[in-house]
């Protein structure tokens, strides 16, 4: 799993980037939408939040695959607590990134703002066009069924 430290305390509130908590050993603890760790007094505590990216050996894919969603993993929408849900050790790869997700419509026009930002600093004549299919995503559980 990659992780990127590179967001704002005021994001590590916002439900919609999945945050992480890993030990010293850089092994996911928990991952969840909610503020985690919770900074009580002081945070103390390097932020993670989930950049999307996994890479799962053949054996770990067929038990994920294998496996019915549980309690967690339902109520949060994140697939990768499957696993933690069966004491599967996840490790994380912490990368620094800007990396901007889309989720929603909304998330959709942030980048598009971004890029025609970017596109204005190296000079107009650009065309943009960004789309994006939200009912199109497809998650790991629907890898089954295309397999």
């Amino acid at each position: 799993l990659i992780i990127s430290p590179s967001y704002t305390i005021s994001k590590h509130f916002m439900d919609c980037y999945i945050k992480v908590a890993v030990n010293d050993a850089n092994e996911l603890i928990f991952i969840s939408r909610a503020a985690i760790p919770f900074p009580k007094e002081a945070l103390g505590y390097p932020m993670y939040k989930n950049v999307g990216c996994y890479a799962m050996r053949k054996s770990a894919l067929d038990f994920f695959l294998n496996t019915k969603p549980g309690n967690i993993e339902r109520a949060e929408g994140i697939e990768l607590l499957r696993l933690l849900e069966h004491h599967k050790k996840v490790l994380t790869v912490p990368i620094e990134s800007e990396s901007m997700s889309v989720d929603t419509p909304k998330d959709l026009e942030r980048i598009r703002a971004a890029i025609r930002k970017k596109l204005e600093i190296v000079g107009g004549g650009y065309h943009l066009s960004v789309t994006a299919s939200f009912s199109g995503r497809r998650s790991l559980s629907q890898a089954k069924e295309a397999a």
